[in-house]
Parts: structure tokens; sequence; C-alpha cells
């Protein structure tokens, strides 16, 4: 990730769980519907201009920690969080 934090690193809450809505591949990570991540960080990618999130997904009998980033352009709205993610209330 470029630079932490950023202009949109309020969209997601740190330490908080989201469901993912749909099924997507982007930045080399896979999503996949249903699942729940974990958001840890955000950070700013001035070349691409845009904002980058990470977030983990646990799997596996060991419980092993994969890291997955989404990323939304400048001049997308932050209502295109709600296409992809959902906050996890339980």
């Amino acid at each position: 990730m470029a630079t932490e934090g950023g202009w949109r690193e309020g969209l997601f809450e740190k330490g908080a769980r989201y469901q993912v809505l749909k099924n997507w591949s982007q930045r080399g990570s896979v999503f996949n519907k249903g699942s729940i991540v974990e958001f840890e960080s955000s950070g700013y990618e001035r070349y691409d201009s845009e904002s980058l999130f990470r977030f983990y997904e646990k799997s596996g009998l060991v419980l092993k920690k994969k890291e997955l980033i989404w990323s939304i352009h400048d001049d997308e709205p932050d209502s295109k969080i709600n296409e992809y993610f959902k906050k996890n209330e339980s």
C-alpha cells in the first residue's frame, strides 16, 4: 500500500467485520460472496488516484489470515462500498 490513511479512511471501522456481497477479484485479491472479512487499514495510491482498503479473511483449520485489498477510484462515490460490503453485526 502506498500512503497510510487517505481522505476516505472513515468508510470502514478498524477491526469491524464485513460480509462480502458478491464475487469479484481485484488487485490479486479474490472476494467470495458470503465470506466475512475484517477491516485492517486504508491507504492512498496517488499514482492511480484511488483509495485502498486492507482486509483479512480467516480460513482453514489453523485459521490462517489471508490479506485482501479492495480499491475505489477518486471519481467513484463513497456509496459504492454498499455494492460490495455489508457490516456484520454479529
